[in-house]
C-alpha cells in the first residue's frame, strides 16, 4: 500500500504515515520519543496522537547528513 503524503509542512501526520517515511518500526520510534531522540507526538484528541510532519522529515533529513 503507498500511502500518499502531502507537501504541507505545518500538518500532522498519523503513526502509519510516520512508518512509512522514516521505515522504523512502532516500538522503535516510541523507544526514540521517550528518550528524547525522535520528534515527540502531538495529542490530538484523547485517543489520537499525531506528529509534525515538517519536524519528522528534518529528523529523517538529520540522519541522512550524520552518515557522511
Amino acid at each position: 500500500m503507498i500511502t500518499k503524503t502531502f507537501n504541507n509542512p505545518k500538518r500532522l501526520i498519523r503513526l502509519h504515515e510516520v512508518i512509512n517515511i522514516c521505515g522504523l518500526s512502532r516500538s522503535t520510534i516510541r523507544i526514540l520519543e521517550m528518550d528524547g531522540k525522535f520528534p515527540q507526538h502531538i495529542k490530538i484528541t484523547d485517543k489520537v496522537i499525531g506528529w509534525d510532519y515538517e519536524e519528522v522529515l528534518a529528523w529523517c533529513e538529520q540522519r541522512k547528513m550524520s552518515r557522511k
